[in-house]
């Protein structure tokens, strides 16, 4: 599987539907009471919706059914219900202390799993976007 390849074509779908998109945030959640968490999380993407205008985070999975990481698992509903600050300095489109009011959080995967497909030729992948809870 050519995990660069994944990604450039998933950066494409997200550039027909996404602005301002940043790779690798770092996210630090608000817990139900208002407060941040003690852990933050990476979401492989954090973009702005061009239709909503708001803040959606992106996780990019490398194959259909990949798990989340911990913090990811945990830390994502977070971000859904309570939202989060940005903790990042390496995405200059959502500096240091970013606030971020609930925001949903999408999981992209590939529609085909490219360990047992193989590539198809001539094409890109295209990837199935579910919402996280």
């Amino acid at each position: 599987m050519n995990e660069a390849y994944l990604r450039t074509a998933l950066r494409v779908q997200l550039a027909d539907n996404y602005d301002n998109v940043a790779d690798q945030a770092r996210i630090r959640p608000s817990v139900d009471n208002g407060k941040p968490a003690d852990f933050y999380f990476i979401a492989d993407h954090l973009a702005r919706n061009r239709q909503t205008g708001g803040i959606v985070a992106i996780e990019g999975k490398l194959k259909p059914s990949a798990p989340f990481t911990k913090p990811q698992h945990i830390g994502s509903p977070l971000l859904v219900h309570n939202g989060g600050t940005v903790i990042s300095r390496n995405a200059p489109e959502y500096p240091y202390g970013t606030h971020l009011p609930p925001s949903p959080v999408v999981c992209a995967e590939p529609t085909v799993n490219l360990e047992t497909t193989p590539r198809p030729q001539g094409k890109d992948i295209d990837f199935n976007f579910e919402p996280i809870k």
